[in-house]
């Protein structure tokens, strides 16, 4: 895990009569639930910044996340449940429009990151 999005109660579309006869909503749970709200939000902000690289949106996210067990201001708390945290797409815009595409930190390969070599989980 590298960031976590909503992912329990999530309100879904599905086939009327293939998993309910009621409407065509259930609500479910899992990465299924959470993997589209973080690539929207990746996705969205990215439409706002769009000279920046797909590594810094990603940084910027991980570096904007909030993680309930870090202290303040520490960007390298990560752990196998949540990651670097959940997702919050203002704060990560807010970071980007203040700092701009550099404000999650130096690209993978090179020789800073703020939380660590961000290759995915923790």
């Amino acid at each position: 895990v590298e960031i976590a999005g909503p992912g329990v109660g999530v309100l879904s579309t599905v086939p009327i009569g293939y998993y309910t006869k009621r409407s065509g909503y259930e609500s479910w749970k899992g990465t299924s639930m959470a993997c589209p709200h973080v690539a929207a939000v990746a996705a969205k902000v990215w439409s706002y910044f769009p000279e920046c690289k797909n590594w810094e949106i990603r940084n910027a996210m991980n570096r904007a996340a909030y993680h309930p067990e870090a202290a303040a201001g520490d960007f390298s708390y990560c752990d196998k449940y949540i990651g670097h945290g959940h997702v919050r797409a203002l704060d990560m815009f807010n970071l980007l429009l203040e700092h701009g595409c550099k404000a999650g930190g130096v690209s993978i390969s090179g020789d800073l990151t703020p939380r660590g070599n961000m290759v995915g989980g923790c």
